[in-house]
């Protein structure tokens, strides 16, 4: 389902959406048009620290690979190796104090009980171990919803994937 026909409910929001915004992807306006809705009240919004954990990670290699001018392969050694050089990246701490402000999203703590879900859904539907949390995490607060760039949610039967 598009992701600009969804217009009223819960919904959670997975890395992706986030990332297209702060990297600049080609989805880029359409994501931040859905994040507007949510920061004006039209949708309530949910994420996980799961999902912020998932954006800075990539906020901070992708800013590594820019900043540095190193391949992408090579970033996160590039940083273990050069911790002075990692402290001097900030856009990955700017983008999640930027989605935490966000009003109208909240943010999920995930536990073990969520755990063992997960561990159950990625079985069942095959899915990697964050997107079986997601799940997991949205099934435990009653979310239907998931806005996402990633296809692989659409074989979970209990939920409706939002997509561009």
């Amino acid at each position: 389902m598009n992701l600009k026909n969804l217009r009223s409910g819960n919904v959670f929001v997975d890395a992706n959406i986030f990332l297209a915004e702060i990297l600049e992807e080609d989805s880029a306006d359409e994501c931040m048009d859905f994040l507007q809705r949510i920061a004006f009240g039209r949708l309530n919004g949910s994420t996980s620290l799961i999902v912020l954990n998932e954006v800075f990670h990539r906020t901070l290699i992708a800013d590594a690979i820019a900043t540095y001018k190193i391949k992408g392969e090579l970033a996160v050694n590039y940083l273990k190796r050069k911790p002075d050089k990692l402290k001097k990246l900030i856009n990955a701490h700017t983008a999640i104090e930027n989605i935490c402000l966000i009003p109208n999203l909240a943010i999920i703590t995930p536990d073990m009980n969520s755990f063992r879900e997960a561990l159950k859904i990625s079985k069942k539907y095959g899915l990697l171990s964050s997107d079986a949390w997601h799940v997991s995490l949205m099934q435990a607060n009653n979310i239907q919803n998931i806005a996402t760039l990633d296809h692989d949610f659409q074989r979970v039967d209990e939920i409706k994937v939002w997509t561009i």
